[in-house]
C-alpha cells in the first residue's frame, strides 16, 4: 500500500516532521509554508519516498542536493547557505547550530540569506576582520 502527504498551501510552520517510520510513503508536498530548520537527510533516504516538494518555505543550511540522488525533488525558493552540495562556510554552520539550539526561530530564518554571515545577515553584526561579535536573537 502506497501512501501521499500533501500538506502545501496550508499555514504550518516550524520543524519538518519526522516521517522515518511512514512505510509505504511516495509523495510528500510542504510547499508554501513558514517550515524553518535544515532540510532532514532521513527524507534522502527514506526507502519508498519518491517525490518531495518543499519550495517556498524557510528551510536553512546547506542545498540538499542529496534528495536528488535517488528522488525527484523540488526545493525552491528556501533560505539555504548555498545552491550546490558545497557546505555552509563555517561561521554560517556555528550559527546554525545557535539556531538549532533555539530551536530554528522563525524570525532568524526569515532573516536567513546567503552563505557570509557578516554580508548578508541583518542579526549579526561583525568587526572590521569579518569575526562575528554580536547576534541580535
Amino acid at each position: 500500500m502506497t501512501y501521499s502527504v500533501n500538506l502545501g498551501f496550508n499555514q504550518f510552520t516550524g520543524p519538518i516532521p519526522d516521517l522515518s517510520n511512514c512505510k509505504g510513503l511516495e509523495l510528500l508536498d510542504f510547499r508554501n509554508k513558514n517550515l524553518t530548520r535544515v532540510f532532514p537527510p532521513s527524507l534522502a533516504f527514506h526507502p519508498s519516498l519518491i517525490v518531495i516538494f518543499f519550495d517556498d518555505n524557510k528551510l536553512q543550511g546547506p542545498f540538499p542536493i542529496y534528495m536528488f540522488l535517488h528522488k525527484f525533488a523540488s526545493v525552491d525558493n528556501n533560505n539555504c547557505c548555498t545552491n550546490t552540495a558545497d557546505s555552509c562556510d563555517s561561521q554560517v554552520t556555528l550559527l546554525l547550530e545557535i539556531a538549532r539550539a533555539w530551536m530554528y526561530p522563525y524570525e532568524l530564518s526569515i532573516a536567513w540569506e546567503g552563505n557570509d554571515a557578516c554580508r548578508n545577515l541583518s542579526f549579526v553584526t561583525c568587526d572590521s576582520e569579518k569575526s562575528i561579535i554580536v547576534i541580535y536573537l
